[in-house]
């Protein structure tokens, strides 16, 4: 993890960047110029933003993220245009976002899955230990819960054969 002091200047800096996205259009008049320079400055905050939450332990995937978002804005701001050429770029642009995204959604998942894992894998150590320690060997409970299920399954197979008048 970075250190404090540059994590926050960061941050400050791509939250701000996508202030001033979303307020330029509304404190100058909303022209095509405002317009798309406010798309660009909301997307390039997001990228920024994205890739500073990725240096934090559980930001993996983060700046894939962001950078995929930096993508679809404007990809999704060129189908409104009346042109050809300009929707063939915007899909293109669009492609790269969603994979982008996902990319850092799937990175995300991962993470989160191995933390829970990780988790999950040192209760059940500590659990053995403590069963280790009380004199009580796992293979053994293995062992008991065996020898109980065949003697309910020999049970119910002689019942099922009694039933049946079968010897």
């Amino acid at each position: 993890m970075k250190d404090d002091k540059n994590s926050g200047i960061g941050f400050s800096l791509a939250l701000a960047i996508i202030v001033v996205g979303i307020v330029l259009p509304i404190v100058f008049k909303q022209t095509l110029i405002t317009t798309v320079f406010s798309i660009v400055l909301v997307s390039v905050g997001v990228a920024g933003l994205g890739i500073e939450l990725e240096s934090f332990d559980n930001g993996k995937g983060f700046a894939s993220i962001g950078i995929g978002i930096l993508f679809l804005v404007p990809a999704i701001s060129l189908f409104f245009i009346n042109s050809i050429l300009i929707k063939i770029v915007g899909v293109l642009l669009l492609l790269i976002g969603v994979f982008g995204t996902f990319v850092g959604v799937s990175e995300q998942i991962t993470v989160r899955n191995s933390k829970k894992m990780t988790k999950e894998v040192t209760k059940e150590i500590k659990s053995t230990e403590k069963s280790i320690n009380k004199g009580m060997i796992p293979n053994v409970k293995i062992l008991f819960f065996i020898i109980g299920a065949l003697a309910g399954f020999i049970a119910n197979l002689v019942t099922i054969l009694d039933y049946l008048k079968i010897r």
